[in-house]
């Protein structure tokens, strides 16, 4: 699905897909699955398959890539839920994503498509560079913070090391631990990625803010990267992209000024996108949303800080 960019006005801008490669962690019990046995594809909506050749036992979801962030969540919800029809046992397992299970580190890896004109141009250290001020840090702000450093520990998710990688339709952001805990996160994330992107692809004067962040990150010193947040988010809200998202992305900041994490505090991974165990005798899985109340807790959704006007919605079908 294409956005509708040019409502107003003459002006064209810049616009281009998104994608992801996204890491989770399936287990029966406590013991993690091969997912070489789990390979799968649905032409409409993506594929699932291993990281590392499958030796870390390692899924990866590759969602269809999208102009538009919110059919990412779409065609996940799609891959999983086809993938539990076609073998109902996938939907008996336990799912784990953030920033890593027991020894094994995930993460999500955003992509973004560029033309072969903007691929000579394009500068990859400065647009990975705004990514970690206004993508990475609420990452590093919502992750659980022993698997956070666990993670970076080993030499991922560091801004220093290897942040971005060159690909054929583009370039991909590597930092960010897996967000996949609930389509309501992925959604966030994949909307800010694509809001932040898109400014800076579209605005060349736009006033980035940009802080020396590798000791930060690594060692997750999450009071002072705490500090940056207020006039991060108020940059965001004067992003072109931010009134067409901002009932997703607002999550993150009510999540963070609430000190909650992302990890759903009700629900498993699986639960918190609606894969619903029905019948013993007959295994029989469907999909039923589940609201942000129902994940978190109770969230204030009258007036978000910062945000006069948007309400979250717990009706959106994911």
């Amino acid at each position: 699905m294409k956005l509708q960019l040019n409502e107003q006005g003459p002006k064209k801008f810049k616009d281009f897909t998104v994608g992801m490669d996204i890491e989770f962690v399936a287990t029966d019990g406590y013991r993690p699955v091969d997912p070489k046995l789990h390979n799968y594809a649905v032409v409409k909506f993506g594929n699932m398959g291993w990281d590392g050749g499958g030796s870390t036992r390692i899924f990866e979801l590759r969602p269809n890539y999208s102009y538009n962030p919110l059919d990412l969540v779409y065609n996940i919800r799609g891959i999983l839920f086809e993938k539990v029809k076609h073998s109902p046992k996938f939907g008996e397992y336990l799912y784990h994503a953030g920033a890593c299970y027991q020894d094994k580190f995930i993460g999500a890896h955003l992509h973004y498509g560029l033309s072969p004109e903007d691929k000579k141009t394009m500068d990859y250290n400065h647009i990975t560079s705004i990514l970690n001020n206004y993508l990475g840090i609420f990452s590093v702000l919502l992750e659980d913070r022993e698997q956070g450093l666990k993670r970076r520990r080993a030499g991922y998710g560091l801004v220093t090391d290897e942040p971005y990688r060159l690909q054929p339709h583009g370039a991909e952001y590597r930092v960010c631990s897996s967000f996949l805990v609930s389509p309501h996160i992925t959604n966030a994330f994949t909307c800010l990625f694509k809001t932040v992107a898109f400014e800076f692809m579209n605005n060349k004067s736009f006033p980035f803010r940009n802080y020396n962040l590798g000791d930060d990150f690594y060692k997750m010193d999450i009071n002072k990267l705490r500090t940056y947040v207020p006039c991060l988010w108020r940059d965001i809200q004067k992003m072109q992209l931010y009134p067409k998202f901002r009932c997703y992305i607002d999550l993150i900041y009510s999540l963070i000024s609430k000190g909650k994490g992302w990890t759903p505090g009700r629900v498993g991974v699986k639960e918190a996108w609606g894969i619903i165990y029905e019948k013993p005798e007959q295994p029989k899985y469907k999909f039923k949303p589940i609201s942000m109340e129902g994940i978190w807790g109770k969230i204030d959704k009258k007036n978000i800080t910062l945000s006069n006007k948007c309400i979250l919605n717990d009706n959106d079908n994911f």
